[in-house]
């Protein structure tokens, strides 16, 4: 057996584990009544392991395939009357930039002051994009991307992990146990339903990525997905075990994210990180006041469309909570055009070490 097969191999085994751990966490969460059970669940298995060392591996060429499956199951959900709801959503919207303005500027004192951050690690640590945007416009600026990945890859394991059992805990929303389109299993579905919702998540992804939309692979098949399900012309839903499986697989990705990475450095990321968010969750609180006394938006509704998680993983959350998932899905998704947009310009005008 020549060593490429091998590695290969290797690379297969741990793999599957990984998998095989974010299932069982799963089923564990799920049996134990935890919010999104599937997600947080596979999730939280698979950071245990791999802070006792256990070597998986990320299923990185599942994890676009799975986010089309659930950008098709959101797309679903979507409602008609969202489109009532335009004047609240453009003052929302109009909140985005003192909301990123703000956070990113408490971040930056924050990680200066407390984790003697050089200003340009602070800054990319502070802004709330995406890991892989923020890394590399430090790694444009020449500015070591180390503790910002760790930074940003903590951040989003936080607000997933904590935001939804807070809601939990303030709302007693029992709808948060489990996020399932329906109870339709797979043995039900009929072979022209899933070729119509693989069609339609195929299509959206490929408008998406031509169009250089941010979360292609999530927002190009929810667009789709709802203008076929608004306008009537098809009824399809998602197969449960599909819907479960791309938690599965989004949770075992978000786990997974610090493999590589000693288990004192993990705790040291999330034990900094964690002030960080607790702060960027005050002025997420602040905005969503602010949004519900110009709008009428209901309290929560607004803490998870302002809260800095990912787009998949808070879209989850609104639809478990039954909020609008057009509502929320629409301010994620211009958080991060935002900031693609305006750190260039910023940096512009702002002198960043290479430090």
């Amino acid at each position: 057996m020549s060593d490429a097969t091998a590695r290969w191999d290797k690379d297969v085994l741990w793999f599957a584990a990984s998998l095989a751990v974010g299932t069982v966490g799963g089923f564990i969460a799920a049996w134990a009544h935890v919010p999104l059970p599937w997600m947080l669940g596979s999730m939280g298995a698979c950071l245990v392991a791999v802070m006792a060392g256990i070597p998986l591996a990320r299923p990185k060429r599942l994890v676009d395939p799975m986010r089309i499956v659930l950008g098709v199951m959101l797309g679903g959900t979507l409602k008609p009357e969202l489109l009532d709801r335009l004047p609240e959503i453009t003052i929302s919207i109009a909140l985005l930039v003192p909301y990123i303005a703000v956070c990113t500027f408490v971040g930056f004192v924050y990680f200066r002051k407390m984790g003697n951050f050089s200003r340009g690690e602070a800054l990319f640590s502070a802004t709330p994009g995406g890991i892989f945007t923020m890394t590399a416009f430090a790694e444009d600026m020449g500015v070591d991307i180390r503790r910002i990945a760790l930074i940003q890859a903590a951040r989003i394991l936080l607000v997933v992990a904590t935001l939804p059992f807070a809601i939990r805990l303030l709302t007693g929303a029992e709808g948060l146990s489990s996020v399932l389109p329906t109870e339709m299993r797979l043995i039900d579905v009929t072979a022209l339903d899933l070729a119509v919702l693989t069609a339609a998540g195929i299509t959206g992804w490929l408008l998406a990525r031509a169009l250089r939309v941010p979360g292609a692979t999530i927002v190009g098949p929810m667009f789709v997905s709802s203008v076929l399900h608004l306008t009537g012309l098809t009824e399809s839903v998602l197969p449960a075990e599909l819907a479960i499986a791309a938690q599965i697989v989004l949770g075992v990705s978000i786990g997974t994210i610090f493999l590589g990475t000693s288990s004192g450095a993990i705790v040291r990321a999330l034990l900094l990180a964690s002030g960080f968010v607790a702060a960027m969750l005050c002025v997420t609180v602040g905005v969503a006041l602010v949004a519900r006394a110009l709008t009428g938006v209901e309290l929560y509704a607004g803490i998870i469309a302002y809260a800095p998680g990912g787009l998949t993983e808070m879209s989850l959350v609104a639809l478990g909570m039954g909020f609008s998932v057009g509502y929320v899905a629409t301010l994620h998704l211009l958080r991060i055009v935002f900031i693609a947009l305006l750190v260039p310009v910023f940096l512009k005008f702002y002198k960043i070490e290479g430090e």
